[in-house]
């Protein structure tokens, strides 16, 4: 048995992306791992377009008969984990040959921490709307210190943030131990944008964890990726608020006391950022999977005076969410 588990989700991935991630896989100064690729049903050939890359034996391609969302195609994958740890790697990114090793050796040597994250850079394809949010989110993390991190302190500093932006980062360079991700079940299929952060604030409640400061690979943004067609199709846009509003049921008091604060402080910003993109003629989410109705019938006084004071501060909010989105508002 290999001591990481690599899970590779993917469907109809760019070849050539695909091929350079593999190449920065099998390129890793740590060489103790598997790898599962999970492959959705498409009309794309992948297992002939990496053959090469197949005939390294650690390597297992899996062709999937039935198309899953994203959250259930994660979950479908791990289904293939058999190691101590679990990595998850996705066809357009990049790891820097020692990734793996660094964090394998801040697991081994750390029993009380439950996965690691690592600083990386975005590597930017063509015309990008929302760059400058990524820079936010850039920024924001080379503020955070790099040692191990109290799970229930660090969930309160980020709630009190509003869960924005993902400062633990995107699944490729988060690595986490299996026993833990079994403690904790699997990732919520019904949040499109929001499943790795809101998985990581489950982690935390339960776990310590260890921010690497160091750069160990980059995260590729581009127009095909399912979160920039997320973003256009207005997919995820209450994600955020669902798992706030989960948070403030918490059993821990200083927990639930915070995300019921934060609450009240997002959901005007949440209703303008809606109505703006409603107005504008963009995409926004129905109600299908996104648990607004549930919502707003628990909480109908906060729902109601929120709508309101998007309206009536409509100014205030759309500046507020400007600056929200470049990482600059604390709640």
């Amino acid at each position: 048995m290999a001591k990481v588990s690599i899970l590779l989700p993917c469907y109809k991935p760019e070849i050539v992306h695909f091929k350079h991630a593999l190449h920065t896989l099998l390129t890793q100064t740590f060489t103790d791992w598997n790898a599962t690729i999970l492959h959705q049903p498409s009309d794309k050939d992948v297992r002939f377009e990496i053959a090469k890359e197949l005939e390294d034996q650690r390597i297992t391609f899996v062709q999937s008969e039935t198309l899953r969302n994203i959250g259930e195609n994660w979950n479908a994958v791990y289904a293939y984990a058999n190691s101590e740890y679990v990595q998850f790697l996705f066809h357009d990114d990049i790891w820097y040959e020692n990734y793996l090793e660094e964090s394998v050796k801040i697991l081994d040597g750390n029993p009380d921490i439950g996965f690691t994250a690592a600083y990386h850079d975005y590597e930017y394809e063509g015309v990008i709307d929302n760059k400058q949010m990524y820079e936010g989110v850039q920024n924001i993390r080379k503020s955070i210190a790099g040692k191990k991190h109290n799970g229930n302190e660090f969930l309160l500093w980020w709630l009190k943030r509003g869960l924005h932006p993902n400062v633990i980062g995107e699944p490729p360079f988060v690595m986490m131990r299996k026993n833990i991700m079994d403690r904790i079940g699997p990732f919520h299929e019904n949040l499109p944008q929001f499943l790795d952060s809101e998985y990581w604030t489950k982690l935390l409640e339960v776990t310590n964890f260890y921010f690497i400061p160091e750069s160990l690979g980059a995260f590729r943004i581009h127009e095909g990726a399912a979160s920039a067609q997320n973003q256009r199709a207005g997919k995820g846009l209450t994600d955020r608020l669902q798992t706030i509003a989960q948070l403030s049921q918490n059993k821990n008091v200083d927990i639930k006391k915070t995300a019921k604060k934060t609450l009240e402080n997002v959901l005007p910003r949440m209703f303008r950022k809606y109505f703006d993109r409603k107005n504008d003629g963009k995409n926004v989410p129905g109600s299908k999977g996104t648990g607004m109705k549930e919502f707003a019938l628990h909480h109908p006084l906060l729902v109601t005076k929120s709508i309101i004071y998007s309206w009536i501060f409509a100014k205030k909010y759309r500046t507020e969410n400007e600056a929200f989105e470049r990482g600059e508002v604390q709640n």
